[in-house]
């Protein structure tokens, strides 16, 4: 199932790569439109940790997703990942 979700953008972290090279970065955007504003992270992986480098914090932005879960562990572990985003309004001023 593919979702959707608008926010600003307030933290994007590092990409990261393990040993075999595969790719991960993480990014936080705050809902907006909604009456309890929430900080949710999404996750990017392979060539999608590019998506969200170029764009500053405080941008405005619709995120479109997937939510993953697996079993590791015996642990059930769940992951939202980022696969398209789309620039409502970009942030030109530097934080």
């Amino acid at each position: 199932m593919n979702y959707e979700m608008k926010g600003e953008l307030i933290h994007v972290g590092s990409i990261t790569e393990n040993a075999k090279g595969f790719q991960k970065s993480d990014f936080v955007i705050r809902t907006i439109d909604t009456q309890y504003p929430q900080e949710i992270k999404f996750e990017l992986f392979k060539d999608n940790t590019k998506k969200i480098q170029d764009i500053t914090t405080g941008s405005k932005i619709n995120v479109h997703f997937n939510i993953k879960g697996r079993q590791w562990n015996d642990k059930w572990l769940t992951s939202i990942e980022a696969w398209k985003i789309d620039v409502i309004e970009l942030n030109k001023l530097p934080f």
